[in-house]
């Protein structure tokens, strides 16, 4: 995951990207090993120039799979200006899981 905004900025440079699917290819890959067929559709949630709100560890738990609320309301208190970032990125996000979801209806319904 890349960590910071330097980083993230950096990387669109260096790749001429828009946006970065960093999770998809390990999926591929096991599905390709297994000879499963994969079909990967994904939202952009945060770009280089809209990037997170707050360092990634802080919005999200890997290993617990959730965000850590005293974390964030720990960060929140020492960086009161993130708040209206992160209401921004819930904006965000939520808009993202309403596309995501018209694509898997459209793509659920289609008529093969």
């Amino acid at each position: 995951i890349i960590q910071n905004a330097a980083e993230r900025a950096q990387f669109a440079r260096e790749h001429d990207a828009a946006a970065v699917d960093m999770e998809t290819e390990w999926i591929a890959q096991a599905c390709s090993a297994r000879k499963i067929p994969l079909l990967s559709l994904r939202v952009i949630s945060d770009t280089a120039a809209a990037p997170f709100p707050a360092p990634p560890a802080v919005l999200f738990d890997l290993e617990r799979q959730q965000t850590n609320p005293g974390r964030l309301s720990a960060y929140l208190f020492r960086h009161p200006t993130a708040f209206v970032r992160l209401i921004r990125f819930a904006r965000q996000i939520a808009a993202a899981r309403a596309n995501l979801a018209a694509a898997l209806d459209l793509f659920v319904t289609a008529q093969v």
